[in-house]
């Protein structure tokens, strides 16, 4: 009998130490994944941060490079008005590229600036002035009526 009772007193003992090793066992699968649903919520957050750094750098890359292609144009002595309407004919992202193709725009399309260059032996171009026309048909009807008259 005494070994009975001692027997069934074991596996009390060993029953209940069956279930606390069994919730001991849940908890940690319950932490593990709790952390593991931690990361992994971490990582999107790191993510989209990262994507959304990419995004801007991407957009600094191409406000860059349009930056770069004005430059190039107005080098060029391009007018603001065909910068604007003309920049998308720029082809290229870097320096060399953007100059060969506006040089390449150069050939279509010509600068609206036009003048010499000022220095010590050659003036700037002088424009012509401007005429009404009113008084260019003045004048010819008197040439025309003049050599009636005679």
């Amino acid at each position: 009998m005494k070994d009975d009772k001692q027997t069934e007193a074991i596996e009390q003992v060993e029953e209940t130490d069956d279930e606390q090793v069994e919730q001991q066992d849940e908890q940690v699968e319950e932490e593990t994944d709790d952390q593991a649903e931690q990361q992994t919520q971490e990582q999107s957050e790191l993510q989209a941060k990262i994507d959304e750094v990419d995004a801007k750098i991407e957009q600094y890359r191409i406000n860059s490079v349009e930056a770069r292609k004005v430059q190039a144009m107005k080098k060029h002595n391009y007018s603001d008005e065909q910068i604007q309407k003309y920049v998308r004919f720029v082809e290229g992202d870097t320096a060399d590229e953007i100059d060969r193709s506006v040089l390449q725009l150069s050939k279509d399309i010509t600068p609206s600036i036009y003048y010499g260059d000022p220095n010590l032996l050659n003036g700037a171009k002088a424009k012509p002035k401007t005429v009404d026309k009113k008084q260019i048909g003045r004048n010819a009807v008197q040439r025309v009526l003049s050599r009636i008259r005679l």
